[in-house]
């Protein structure tokens, strides 16, 4: 039988030239599941949130294609703003209304990037904004 240092280190040796580089362990991690290959994103969590938030409303509304995406994030954010500070449902119409006024956003467009917005930007206040919206339609049909 040979000397158990020997075995030892020849384990050691066997354990640690498995620990090598392998082609298969690089960005795309293709060795989870043969066949597909899984990027791996360069965005922060906060980008491709908002990646996704610009993804739908764009989606909904192909025209937004060509406007900048800060600037329908800003919209967004400033809706969490109103209700953070305490404003009501109301101040939200007013807000749409403002921005529909100047002719850069229609009215949907604005509904969608404000319901879109609260709903990913300040969840907390998605029932104001449900509120909102359900007044809104009150007022319609009368």
């Amino acid at each position: 039988m040979k000397h158990p240092a020997v075995v030892v280190l020849g384990i050691a040796g066997l354990l640690l030239a498995g620990c090598g580089t392998d082609a298969r362990t690089d960005a795309t991690a293709d060795y989870l599941t043969p066949g597909v290959k899984v990027a791996v994103s360069a965005l922060t969590d906060e980008e491709l949130h908002e990646k996704a938030f610009l993804d739908y409303v764009r989606r909904e509304h192909p025209d937004l294609q060509f406007m900048k995406g800060d600037q329908i994030i800003t919209i967004a954010m400033s809706f969490c703003r109103m209700y953070d500070q305490g404003g009501a449902a109301q101040d939200a119409s007013s807000l749409i209304r403002a921005g529909d006024a100047t002719g850069s956003y229609t009215t949907e467009e604005l509904r969608t990037i404000s319901g879109a917005g609260v709903a990913s930007f300040c969840p907390q206040h998605v029932n104001k904004f449900r509120q909102e919206m359900a007044m809104q339609q009150e007022l319609t049909l009368r």
